[in-house]
C-alpha cells in the first residue's frame, strides 16, 4: 500500500444523507434527482467529494462553510473516520453548526 493512500484513508470522512429529509431522493428505487439538488451538489467544494449511492456521500476534512453546504444538500449525520493524530475538533464544531450530528469512529 503506498503511503498516498494511506494518507488518503486518515483523512476520510464519509456523509450518511437522511433520506426522509430529503424529498428528491426519498421515493423508493428512484434515481431522479432534482436540478435544484443537482446544483446543490455541484457547488460542494470538499476534497474527493462523490456521491456514493442515493444515501451516502464521501469526501476529505471539512473547513469554512463546507458543513453548511452538506447541511443544504440534506446531509443529517457526518462519520469521521480519521485517525487520532489526524482528528480535528474544529470539525466537529462546523458540522454541530451547522445542525447534523456528528460521529468519529476510531
Amino acid at each position: 500500500m503506498s503511503m498516498k493512500s494511506v494518507t488518503l484513508r486518515a483523512s476520510s470522512v464519509a456523509f450518511v444523507l437522511g433520506l426522509l429529509g430529503t424529498p428528491a431522493l426519498a421515493a423508493e428505487g428512484t434515481t431522479t434527482v432534482t436540478p435544484a439538488v443537482a446544483d446543490l451538489r455541484s457547488a460542494v467544494s470538499i476534497f474527493n467529494f462523490g456521491q456514493i449511492s442515493q444515501t451516502y456521500f464521501r469526501g476529505g476534512e471539512l473547513k469554512g462553510r463546507d458543513a453548511e453546504d452538506l447541511s443544504r444538500l440534506g446531509v443529517k449525520t457526518v462519520i469521521d473516520l480519521r485517525s487520532d493524530s489526524d482528528y480535528e475538533a474544529e470539525e466537529a464544531q462546523l458540522v454541530s453548526s451547522a445542525h447534523m450530528q456528528y460521529i468519529r469512529i476510531r
